[in-house]
């Protein structure tokens, strides 16, 4: 049971975050897409990361497809952990794309178990 609830909490709190984030990555007066522009890879590809964390986010929820939105969410992060590095004097260390990736590791680490627990 605290594995089945802490993996629900665990994904509400990540989707509200991913589709903060996503949803942020469409509006074109932000700091964000300033950082796109200096980070030469422009508007494009803000707007299909955040396309990705949105679809990321909603797909957490259904019971099929969580696995998925981890990875795609994880994908995200790893690429937001190159631009950090890239940019490391501006943006400094990457904790927070660490810290949602094992979010999102356990969220598929408590799907395992449970799909075996059924198993048995």
């Amino acid at each position: 049971r605290l594995l089945k609830y802490g993996s629900l909490v665990l994904r509400i709190a990540l989707a509200i975050i991913f589709l903060l984030a996503g949803s942020g990555k469409f509006q074109t007066d932000t700091t964000m897409a300033a950082n796109f522009r200096n980070w030469n890879l422009g508007l494009p590809l803000m707007f299909i990361v955040g396309v990705f964390e949105i679809v990321g986010a909603i797909i957490l929820f259904l019971p099929k497809t969580i696995i998925y939105g981890c990875y795609i969410l994880i994908t995200v992060m790893l690429g937001a952990m190159v631009i950090h590095i890239l940019n490391f004097k501006e943006l400094g260390f990457p904790v927070l794309n660490i810290a949602l990736i094992g979010m999102l590791i356990l969220i598929i680490y408590a799907k395992k178990i449970s799909v075996s627990i059924r198993d048995n």
